[in-house]
């Protein structure tokens, strides 16, 4: 892995594979978000992050949604109840 800042440049391991993992998943739960029947575009940052960007615009305005992944992950097991 080429380390882009100090953050990732401290990632070994373990914790480094866990995130592009987290990275990946976080991509495959965007492709699967609609929100009102929009589908939003994707920002798939360059660095491994556990947080999602949804972004669409119109004339008027351009709308951004940041999403945690692990706030992701816990309203899905509560729904899973």
């Amino acid at each position: 892995m080429i380390a882009r800042t100090p953050t990732e440049a401290n990632m070994k391991g373990s914790s480094a594979l866990s995130t592009l993992i987290s990275n990946r998943r976080v991509k495959e739960l965007a492709q699967a978000i609609k929100i009102k029947n929009t589908v939003w575009t994707i920002t798939a940052p360059e660095i491994p992050t556990t947080s999602l960007t949804l972004k669409k615009s119109n004339k008027q305005r351009v709308y951004e949604n940041t999403f945690s992944l692990c706030s992701l992950n816990a309203y899905n097991a509560k729904k899973s109840k």
